[in-house]
């Protein structure tokens, strides 16, 4: 009797304590926390898988931040016009881009390309060079079958600005061309520069010629006019010219060129 009092009193006092050890969390009796947890669940408030994988990605990259500390890299705003500013340089190899820079002058060693001499004559600008000239034609008339002028003063008149600019610019030279013309067309005769045109018969001062002889005659008439103008001879020359069909085409042409260095 006493045992089985013994007993259920041992009981008792085992069942209070575990009762104690579970209300309390402490380990007891061989039990864990997990005892606790198992039996007493919290319930916690429920979280959507964005806003959590949201929460896992700013937690880690904040601690990669602090971690690594990253230089800042530059934006493609900025990166535009550095790729712009690269492709202005020169990039090839076949020296295209240096004779380019080569034809820039350098105004403080060197003035502007020269270019070729620009002068005013009768109201225009005209380029004279060595191999290309101007060339112009003056209505100077002659007597018929002569070399003499039908009016020297209207004749140095028609060139008296020519004669001035030669004057002023020693380095121009012009060479006088002696041209003739018929009436009107002619079926047996023949026209142009050719030589055979040339050889054609003619008749200057009442005598029996070739034809470039009357050209040269009257180019001639002109070179001594523009000397007796104070023109250098080292200026002038002449030469013949072309046959051709009609009276207005007799004129005297005049070539202006640069003289030789």
């Amino acid at each position: 009797m006493f045992r089985k009092i013994l007993f259920s009193f041992l009981i008792t006092i085992a069942s209070a304590f575990l009762f104690s050890c579970a209300s309390n969390g402490v380990k007891c009796a061989g039990k864990t926390a997990k005892y606790k947890h198992k039996k007493y669940n919290v319930k916690k408030p429920k979280r959507s898988k964005r806003s959590a994988a949201y929460a896992s990605s700013s937690s880690s990259s904040g601690s990669n931040k602090q971690a690594e500390a990253p230089s800042p890299s530059p934006t493609p705003k900025e990166e535009q016009p550095i790729q712009q500013a690269e492709q202005k340089e020169p990039t090839t190899t076949d020296g295209r881009e240096e004779s380019a820079n080569q034809n820039i002058p350098d105004l403080k060693t060197s003035g502007p390309p020269v270019e070729d001499d620009v002068i005013e004559f009768r109201g225009q600008d005209i380029v004279l060079t060595e191999e290309e000239g101007f060339q112009f034609e003056e209505n100077i008339e002659f007597i018929d079958l002569s070399d003499l002028f039908s009016d020297r003063s209207d004749a140095l008149s028609s060139l008296k600005d020519l004669s001035q600019l030669l004057k002023e610019d020693a380095s121009i030279q012009v060479t006088i061309v002696g041209n003739t013309a018929t009436t009107r067309p002619k079926g047996d005769v023949l026209y142009g520069s050719e030589p055979e045109v040339l050889r054609q018969n003619a008749i200057l001062n009442a005598d029996s010629v070739q034809l470039r002889e009357v050209m040269v005659a009257r180019a001639k008439r002109v070179y001594n006019l523009l000397i007796d103008e104070g023109v250098p001879a080292n200026q002038l020359e002449y030469t013949t010219g072309s046959h051709r069909q009609w009276a207005h085409q007799r004129v005297v042409s005049f070539i202006l060129r640069r003289k030789e260095n």
